[in-house]
C-alpha cells in the first residue's frame, strides 16, 4: 500500500470517525430522561468531534469553502477543559458547583466565540489560516488570535491538571477503591487528556504527523466509548453509581460509623441521587453493602429512625417517584409506571400507593388532571 493510499484511507477514517462522534452527541440529547450528565456528555463528544472534523478539513483544504467555520477550533479549546471537568466531578458524585461558577468558566469560551464571529466577518484574511494539505493551523497572521491559541491552551492544560489531581485525589482516599467501571473511565480520561496533550505540542513543534497520529488516536477513543456505551447500556451508570457508593462510605466513616442518623442521611442521599429504588430486586443485603453496614444494623437503624421496615420504607420513595410520573407522563400507562417505579407487580403498586396517599393511582391522575383544569 503506497504513501499516498495510506493517507486517503486516514483521512476518511478521521472523517467518518468524527461524523460518528456527532451523531453520539446528538443522540446524548434525545433521551427522554436527561440528566446532567447527559448534556456534558454530549457537550464532550460535539468538541472532540468539531476538532476531529475541522482538522480534517483543513488537511483537505475544504476549510476554504466553510470560512465561517476558520478559529472556532479556538473556543472548542477553551470549553473542553471545564467540560472534562464536570464530567469527572459528575461521575465522581463530588458537589457540583452553583450556575454562577459555572458560567465563569464558560466566560472565555463565549468571548472567543464571539471574537472569532467578528474577526470572520471583517478580516479578509481569515482564510489564510486554511493550510491545505497540513493539520498544523496558522494562527499568527491575526494578533487576537495568535494570543487565543496561547490562552485557550494554557487553559486547557489548566483544567486537565485539575481532572487528574481529582482522580487521584480520589483513589488515593481513605477506604476507597474503584471498581473496573471506574477504573476504565478514569483510563479513558487519561487517555484523552494524554492525545489532546499531543496535540498541544504538536502544534508548538509544527509537527504534522504527531498532530495527525492524537486526533486520529482521540477519534478512535471516542468511538470506543460509543461502543461500550452501546454494548453495555448501563456502564456509564453504574461506574456513576459506584463512585457515590463510596463517597458515602466514606462519608459515613468520617462521621463515625455507629452514628445511625449518619448511616440513614447517607442512605436516603444514594437514594435520591442515584433513585436505585426504581430496581425491583435491590435487597436489604445490596443496600447494606453498599453503605458498609451489616443487613441486620441497616434494618434496625429503619426501623428504629423511620418505623417502618426496609420494604416499606423504599415503597415511601418509589410512590413519590410514581406520584411525578403519574402528572408528568399522561402518556404511559399506570402498570408502566409501576415497572418503572421499582414494583413488580400491579397489585403490589396499588397497594402502597393506596397506604401512602389513601387513594389509587388511577383516580389519583385524574384528580390531580382535573385539578389543572
Amino acid at each position: 500500500m503506497n504513501t499516498s493510499m495510506s493517507a486517503t484511507i486516514l483521512s476518511y477514517t478521521q472523517f467518518c470517525s468524527g461524523i460518528i462522534l456527532l451523531l453520539f452527541a446528538l443522540i446524548q440529547l434525545v433521551y427522554r430522561s436527561k440528566s446532567a450528565i447527559n448534556y456534558v456528555l454530549s457537550a464532550i463528544f460535539f468538541c472532540i468531534a468539531f476538532t476531529v472534523i475541522y482538522l480534517w478539513l483543513l488537511r483537505s483544504g475544504v476549510i476554504l469553502h466553510c470560512p465561517a467555520l476558520i478559529y472556532h477550533d479556538l473556543t472548542v479549546t477553551f470549553a473542553i477543559g471545564p467540560l472534562l471537568l464536570f464530567y469527572m466531578r459528575l461521575i465522581l458524585g463530588t458537589d457540583t458547583p452553583s450556575a454562577r461558577i459555572i458560567i465563569l468558566n464558560f466566560i472565555p469560551a463565549a468571548v472567543s466565540l464571539v471574537t472569532v464571529i467578528l474577526i470572520n466577518v471583517f478580516s479578509s484574511d481569515a482564510p489564510a489560516h486554511a493550510v491545505s494539505g497540513s493539520f498544523i493551523p496558522d494562527y499568527s497572521r491575526n494578533i487576537v488570535i495568535w494570543w487565543g491559541d496561547k490562552l485557550s491552551n494554557a487553559g486547557m492544560l489548566i483544567y486537565f491538571s485539575l481532572s487528574i489531581h481529582a482522580i487521584r485525589k480520589y483513589l488515593r482516599a481513605k477506604s476507597v477503591s474503584a471498581n473496573l467501571e471506574l477504573y476504565f473511565l478514569f483510563l479513558y480520561m487519561f487517555a484523552v487528556i494524554g492525545m489532546a496533550g499531543a496535540m498541544f505540542v504538536s502544534t508548538i513543534i509544527s509537527s504534522d504527523a504527531l498532530l495527525s497520529f492524537s486526533v486520529t488516536a482521540l477519534a478512535i477513543l471516542g468511538v470506543l466509548y460509543i461502543v461500550v456505551s452501546f454494548r453495555y447500556p448501563g456502564f456509564t451508570q453504574k461506574a456513576i453509581r459506584e463512585a457515590r457508593v463510596m463517597r458515602i462510605r466514606k462519608m459515613i466513616e468520617d462521621e463515625n460509623g455507629d452514628d445511625d442518623a449518619a448511616v440513614l442521611r447517607e442512605f436516603e442521599t444514594l437514594l435520591h441521587e442515584s433513585r436505585i429504588y426504581t430496581e425491583e430486586k435491590l435487597s436489604l443485603n445490596d443496600a447494606s453493602c453498599m453503605l458498609g453496614v451489616t443487613p441486620h444494623q441497616l434494618s434496625r437503624i429503619i426501623n428504629d429512625m423511620t418505623g417502618m421496615n426496609f420494604r416499606n420504607y423504599l415503597n415511601t420513595f418509589r410512590v413519590r417517584e410514581a406520584q411525578a410520573q403519574l402528572i408528568e407522563n399522561p402518556g404511559m400507562s399506570v402498570i408502566e409506571i409501576a415497572f418503572a417505579t421499582g414494583f413488580n407487580s400491579k397489585s403490589s403498586f396499588n397497594s402502597a400507593f393506596l397506604k401512602t396517599t389513601g387513594v389509587s393511582p388511577r383516580d389519583y391522575r385524574a384528580k390531580m388532571k382535573a385539578a389543572d383544569n
